[in-house]
């Protein structure tokens, strides 16, 4: 059974740090707002 690895290229990464969990929904929420669909992140 042959199998293919996925493809674990991205163009953005995202570091949320050691934030609370509000603070890091709203900086998730502000930083893919402005990407285009079909972003890898």
């Amino acid at each position: 059974m042959a199998t293919t690895k996925p493809d674990w290229s991205y163009t953005h990464e995202f570091d949320g740090g050691e934030q609370e969990c509000g603070e890091l929904l709203l900086d998730l929420r502000l930083y893919f707002d402005p990407l285009e669909p079909g972003a890898r992140v």
